[in-house]
């Protein structure tokens, strides 16, 4: 099990506004709602700076990253 105390758990939960009591179900669904903001395929439809992009995708692979982590 993941040590709350951990400062990478800490920051997973935050960074998908979850807490270290949160259930599966709650982290899997703060994840969707703030990687559907991020996602790479949704944004690139838009006209959007290669900077705001790269950023897009950086971010929502941190949330992927958070969920696999923290379910896992």
């Amino acid at each position: 099990m993941n040590n709350p105390n951990d400062s990478k758990v800490k920051e997973y939960y935050a960074l998908l506004g979850c807490t270290p009591d949160s259930t599966i179900d709650e982290i899997t669904k703060n994840y969707r709602v703030k990687s559907k903001k991020f996602h790479p395929d949704v944004l690139h439809s838009k006209d959007l700076p290669d900077e705001i992009l790269q950023f897009s995708k950086e971010k929502f692979l941190k949330f992927t990253e958070a969920k696999d982590f923290l379910i896992n």
